[in-house]
């Protein structure tokens, strides 16, 4: 059987996840493979999606963070400056899948910010930090 590389991306990441880590998750792949990990060897995985919920055990994969199956099967659910603040700036998530994200992380390689102030130049490269991401759920570009 030929499998893709996007299923074999979300089998290796669901083998990274461990029985206690505390996940941030996206939606699409990342939430595949967050819940494969769920379902098979670390069901004390705990899931925690953008939209606030903590705790989630979808019964289906959810097809945006504002879907009902996220806080339907979730521990709880909390606000964004919570979700933000306590738990990630708080450091109390171990690991996040998310793909959009690392795209944009991705896109710049670190040493393009000058920020000379006094001559106006921020960037050594005026294309710096430019990507692009489609899926299923998103089709974003930007700097």
């Amino acid at each position: 059987m030929d499998y893709t590389a996007s299923e074999m991306m979300t089998i290796s990441a669901a083998r990274a996840l461990k029985n206690d880590d505390v996940c941030f998750v996206g939606i699409g792949q990342p939430s595949a493979a967050a819940n494969l990990a769920r379902l098979t060897h670390a069901p004390g995985v705990t899931l925690i999606y953008e939209s606030g919920t903590i705790g989630t055990k979808p019964d289906v994969l959810p097809l945006s963070i504002g879907d009902g199956e996220l806080c339907e099967t979730a521990l709880t659910t909390v606000s964004g400056p919570e979700m933000f603040r306590y738990w990630l700036q708080g450091g109390r998530i171990t690991i996040g899948f998310l793909a959009a994200a690392q795209t944009l992380f991705d896109s710049w390689r670190g040493d393009e910010i000058v920020a000379d102030k006094e001559n106006g130049v921020f960037l050594s490269d005026p294309g710096a930090g430019q990507f692009s991401y489609r899926d299923d759920h998103f089709d974003i570009s930007g700097r």
